[in-house]
């Protein structure tokens, strides 16, 4: 290969150091499904299987008799996949001639596209946890009209939340430690009377709303999912939205392990120690620069109500929560 080959691909160190290190604030995925780095793109991982834990057993042994056993932890029959995610913009020589001393064109090009795959991901995340198909049986309800918490008069959100919370707790034994709440539900809720009349005594300022009613249900943290998308088709013009909807996710987050029953995580197949690499090219036909950032990942539920089945032990659902 010449040196001079203008699809010639060089992975950047500095345009991979702008990737890895890129965040978006509006973006809570990552807490129901913290990453856990893999060796591999493909691996089997162990599972919290609520059959297989805290079951009454005879544990008495006679003399001479053979000590009772109690069942294995399960290793899933499912196996994580980290299927590549990839994405590449364009940056023309012109651009790059022209920009200031303080523009970057390569650089914000990068963020774009990274942005845009994290984008897809939190998509992914939401996707998987507002669907009530993915929750074991009675860790789902549907809020409807009097119910919802928009209804000031007649809905009682500190008595759902709290319910979520005692199901959760039933299911894995451990009390869930975060609630996700679309954007429009939370602002419904801090300003819902259930909450407020509790709170007369104390006042608070905007930002400290959400903590007092995780106090009250005894749920450390209320977090608010502000993330926004545009639902239009290419080309049209732009429809946002929240992208988390009007429901809510109670669960129990954490580093998975054997005997630490968390909602999900996310696998990530990592190059050496990068998340999200980022090559560049030059294309002489285009005049302009491709620069390319991927991510291999797969998310899964961790605690789950039976292997078989995959359907998510370790939080609740609550769609439609405001109407």
């Amino acid at each position: 290969m010449a040196f001079n080959d203008p699809q010639l691909v060089h992975v950047d160190r500095v345009l991979t150091n702008i990737s890895v290190g890129y965040s978006d604030p509006n973006f809570v995925g990552d807490i129901l499904f913290p990453e856990v780095s893999v060796d591999q793109q493909s691996n089997k991982y162990n599972v919290f299987d609520k059959n297989a834990a805290r079951s009454v057993y005879d544990d008495i042994r006679g003399p001479k008799a053979m000590t009772n056993e109690i069942l294995p932890w399960t290793l899933s029959r499912d196996t994580n996949f980290a299927v590549e995610h990839a994405l590449k913009g364009w940056v023309a020589v012109e651009e790059v001639g022209n920009q200031d001393p303080t523009i970057d064109s390569l650089a914000m090009e990068v963020r774009r596209v990274t942005g845009t795959i994290l984008l897809n991901r939190e998509n992914q995340i939401q996707t998987k946890a507002r669907t009530t198909g993915n929750y074991a049986s009675g860790l789902s309800t549907t809020l409807s009209g009097t119910s919802q918490w928009s209804d000031y008069t007649n809905s009682n959100p500190i008595s759902d939340l709290k319910a979520a919370r005692d199901a959760v707790f039933l299911s894995v034994f451990n009390t869930p430690n975060v609630a996700i709440l679309g954007y429009e539900v939370a602002t419904k809720l801090e300003d819902h009377p259930a909450f407020l009349n509790r709170m007369k005594t104390t006042p608070l300022a905007d930002n400290q709303s959400l903590s007092a009613v995780g106090t009250l249900v005894g749920i450390p943290r209320l977090i608010r999912a502000n993330a926004v998308y545009n639902s239009a088709v290419l080309g049209q013009a732009a429809s946002f939205g929240y992208l988390w909807g009007k429901d809510v996710i109670v669960a129990n987050v954490g580093t998975p392990d054997a005997m630490n029953p968390v909602y999900g995580a996310e696998f990530v197949w990592r190059f050496g120690a990068d998340t999200n690499p980022s090559d560049r090219w030059f294309d002489t036909d285009r005049k302009s620069w491709a620069v390319r950032t991927s991510r291999r990942y797969d998310t899964k539920f961790i605690a789950v109500d039976t292997v078989a089945s995959g359907k998510a032990a370790a939080g609740y659902l609550i769609k439609t929560a405001v109407a």
